[in-house]
């Protein structure tokens, strides 16, 4: 599986002044939610990126994710 992304997750605030989710806080995430299937793990990466960044002014640019996963042939 491959995933992109926009800095609109990884320029989120989570916290004041300068702190943000950064791509370590994004990928922490996603390992804690490495079991769900593609679309809910899409969906749950960018849910709390937003849920993070809500206190501090919302994501800082729009976010898009994309995710790739092929089957190997049999």
């Amino acid at each position: 599986a491959v995933m992109l992304f926009t800095d609109g997750l990884v320029e989120g605030r989570v916290g004041p002044g300068s702190d943000r989710l950064d791509e370590d806080g994004l990928l922490e995430i996603a390992r804690k939610h490495a079991d769900l299937p593609a679309e809910p793990f899409v969906d749950t990466l960018i849910r709390t990126a937003q849920g993070l960044a809500a206190d501090w002014g919302g994501l800082a640019d729009d976010v898009a994710v994309l995710h790739l996963e092929w089957n190997s042939p049999t």
